[in-house]
């Protein structure tokens, strides 16, 4: 089960609520950062709204390693004009393609500003500045670029005869609501994973203490209390903690790992469809040299 909690804003400079963020950080198993896109590509969103005590507490939890996501929303919402202006690209760009360009430069932009905003508390401490290249092979928040309305219209959960169509996205998984879900999911199986790790290290602890208990006693009748109350513990929590594991890794293996392989399926045959018409001539319905070259770079 995953439970999500709307946190205060990290901005806020009341105290109480800065304590509630605090205290939420400790316990959460993951942290997800949301902003609408159009403000997340034209803005440091990652650095403003992770602020410097903010940052530093992420850092003292282990978010950074893999338990961070950052969610731009809103994709669906455009204007083409606006965008191929501000993207630079060429007026024949279609739709669609001017959409998929400002997701790979948002993400690229929120990472880059992620990776400086840790930098920045690493110079504040007096430490060594890590690298881009360090901070990535350690560092890795997970950067989606989502559209909720079209995904629902797409998943038939709104009605597109009063609501309409798509506004962009014509596939599913191009709306990253379905990775979004994954990773949501993900996370509480590795809260649940670290729980029973957890449960174990404190199941040692008291069965030691037990046998400590045991031999330092001199009274035969306690020796025997204390070794049958430690086997009877340690049989019950073992096969409870058996249980749940052998549970969560099947379940992990049956929907987690199922869906990332029919993802990268269907995300290769997408890929393939989406370049072949880009590679056209130019007249042919295909992309700009410069716009090609510069989407193929990145």
């Amino acid at each position: 089960m995953v439970v999500i909690v709307d946190a205060p804003g990290v901005q806020d400079s009341n105290s109480a609520r800065g304590a509630v963020e605090k205290n939420l950080l400790g316990e959460a198993g993951g942290v997800v950062i949301v902003s609408a896109i159009k403000r997340a590509a034209t803005e440091k969103v990652a650095q403003e709204m992770l602020g410097e005590r903010f940052r530093r507490q992420m850092l003292m939890d282990g978010h950074y390693a893999g338990n961070l996501a950052f969610v731009a929303t809103c994709t669906d919402e455009l204007t083409l004009s606006e965008l191929r202006r501000n993207l630079e690209i060429d007026e024949n760009v279609s739709q669609l393609d001017a959409a998929r360009l400002r997701n790979l430069r948002t993400k690229e932009k929120i990472r880059a500003d992620c990776y400086a905003g840790i930098q920045r508390v690493q110079a504040q401490a007096e430490e060594s500045k890590s690298s881009d290249d360090e901070l990535r092979s350690c560092v890795a928040p997970t950067v989606l670029t989502t559209s909720a309305r079209d995904y629902q219209k797409l998943c038939g959960l709104l009605d597109t005869k009063i609501d309409g169509g798509p506004r962009v996205w014509t596939e599913l998984m191009d709306t990253e609501v379905p990775k979004f879900r994954q990773w949501l999911h993900a996370q509480g199986q590795k809260a649940s994973l670290s729980a029973i790790r957890a449960g174990e290290d404190k199941l040692r602890t008291v069965c030691q203490k037990l046998q400590d208990a045991g031999r330092g006693a001199e009274q035969g009748v306690f020796n025997r209390w204390a070794h049958n109350a430690r086997c009877k513990v340690q049989e019950a929590l073992c096969t409870s903690i058996e249980k749940q594991s052998a549970h969560i890794q099947n379940r992990l293996q049956k929907v987690l790992v199922g869906r990332l392989k029919v993802g990268q399926v269907q995300a290769a045959e997408a890929a393939t469809q989406t370049m072949v018409p880009s590679c056209q001539p130019k007249g042919q319905g295909g992309m700009h040299h410069g716009t090609f070259k510069a989407t193929a770079h990145r």
